[in-house]
């Protein structure tokens, strides 16, 4: 029996599993994560990321912040969550059309999550 893994969860491990990273991380250069930003960004994928949403793929930047990024029919979108104000940064582009843009949500707070939800759903949507 294979189990399928919520996408909120497998960001969860992703993120999660970046801990062990420390100054100097790619070749030479990045710097290690915070410990108490991997921890919230973990449980908040855990938590609020919607079942239902596309997988997203964690990737670590070397400034210390992570990028969640969703590839869709429609769109390249990616998401960067300060650490400090966990405001995060969603920008997205269409390449079919070069229409692009950006917004700032709020991570700290679950209406953060919302938008995000509804937006990546709405893209979804569109692509079906």
């Amino acid at each position: 029996m294979t189990t399928i893994e919520a996408p909120g969860l497998k960001a969860s491990r992703q993120i999660a599993g970046l801990s062990h990273l420390s100054d100097g991380w790619r070749n030479g250069e990045g710097v290690a994560f915070d410990a108490d930003y991997l921890a919230w960004l973990s449980e908040s994928f855990s938590s609020m990321y919607p079942a239902h949403a596309p997988a997203p793929t964690v990737c670590p930047t070397t400034y210390g912040i992570i990028s969640v990024e969703w590839s869709l029919a429609d769109a390249e979108i990616s998401l960067e969550i300060d650490p400090e104000t966990r405001r995060g940064e969603l920008v997205w582009a269409d390449p079919r059309t070069q229409h692009s843009g950006e917004v700032l949500l709020d991570m700290a707070k679950s209406e953060g999550w919302t938008r995000l939800a509804n937006y990546l759903a709405k893209v979804a949507g569109a692509s079906e």
